[in-house]
């Protein structure tokens, strides 16, 4: 969780936490993180892009196959799109497509059933950025005024 603390003043926490209880067997689950830790972005730019191709297996020091439960999109306040595409021995296809980001967007969304993954596939994470109000580059970092280009897959083994 990021927040935003540049404005100041009486700041109060909405964050919340969804559990459910299931019955049988628990799986273990994990992330995956695909982190363009290189992002540097120009000044001035409408349109300045970011991110990495990695396959699975690299990413997650995995050996087989795994279900991908759900997906960790983020980006901070110059963010405008992003984009995770597989291709690969699990088929090709879009993971995940954010046309409009809003930073406000701190959350983790589910898949409606488990998308089954091999860790030969390679996946594409692509950000866009508007960078018209810098004047000077901007590198990844944690702050809100620095960005990020992230992806965390939720994974559990099938």
């Amino acid at each position: 969780m990021h927040y935003n603390t540049l404005a100041g003043g009486d700041l109060t926490d909405r964050s919340e936490v969804d559990l459910e209880v299931v019955e049988g067997g628990v799986k273990a689950a994990r992330f995956v993180g695909l982190v363009d830790l290189l992002l540097e972005l120009p000044p001035g730019q409408a349109e300045a892009h970011a991110g990495l191709d990695v396959e699975l297996g690299q990413a997650g020091k995995l050996t087989g196959p795994v279900d991908l439960l759900g997906l960790f999109p983020h980006m901070h306040t110059l963010g405008r799109t992003l984009e995770l595409d597989r291709a690969g021995p699990s088929g090709a296809g879009c993971l995940v497509r954010v046309p409009r980001w809003d930073f406000h967007w701190q959350r983790l969304y589910f898949y409606d059933q488990p998308i089954r993954l091999d860790p030969a596939d390679l996946l594409t994470l692509r950000c866009s950025y508007d960078t018209r109000t810098r004047d000077t580059v901007t590198r990844w970092g944690e702050g809100t005024q620095d960005e990020m280009c992230v992806a965390g897959l939720l994974v559990v083994d099938p």
